[in-house]
């Protein structure tokens, strides 16, 4: 919680008096001015045809709500917990995008890339590296491991949609 109230400029304190005295923890936050407050901006509409979408993400709550989001969009989606369930399906069946998390348990997302350009060349599916790193070596790692799309976590949804837009270029 430290971490997010600091991103909003905010700090976070805690008081105690000791041992079984109770806690009290005091989070402040800058006040925003009225008129520095932005009107809420209306998504655009997509219109991407659409498309079979793989997601290969081991955290269970991003994995569902991304699914969830594609479905509302029309797409097709199957997803996969890890790596090497992430490889197995990429193998048995056709995609249009897959959405990988980089850091996966077992089989790592930049290894599921390079087997998945290896086996296929035709350059489906459009492969989307989902990460929390954005550094230029990072971005250099994604493409060199085979991903077509470098997506910082937490993303917009209208990054989401261009990386989309790229796969449907294609299909």
């Amino acid at each position: 919680m430290k971490s997010l109230v600091a991103m909003h400029g905010g700090s976070v304190s805690a008081y105690s008096e000791g041992l079984g005295r109770g806690a009290e923890f005091v989070v402040r936050l800058p006040l925003v001015a009225n008129d520095k407050i932005a009107a809420p901006v209306e998504p655009k509409e997509t219109k991407i045809k659409p498309m079979k979408i793989l997601v290969v993400e081991d955290n269970h709550d991003s994995r569902e709500m991304l699914c969830h989001l594609l479905k509302l969009d029309g797409h097709q989606i199957q997803s996969a917990p890890d790596g090497l369930q992430g490889l197995s399906l990429l193998e048995s069946d056709h995609f249009d995008v897959a959405l990988v998390d980089v850091g996966l348990p077992g089989l790592d997302g930049f290894e599921v890339a390079r087997r998945t350009r290896r086996k296929r060349i035709d350059g489906h599916p459009l492969l989307v590296a989902l990460t929390g790193y954005g550094r230029e070596e990072d971005r250099r790692a994604v493409i060199e491991a085979g991903f077509d799309v470098h997506v910082v976590k937490p993303f917009k949804l209208a990054e989401l949609h261009s990386a989309l837009a790229k796969a449907e270029a294609n299909v």
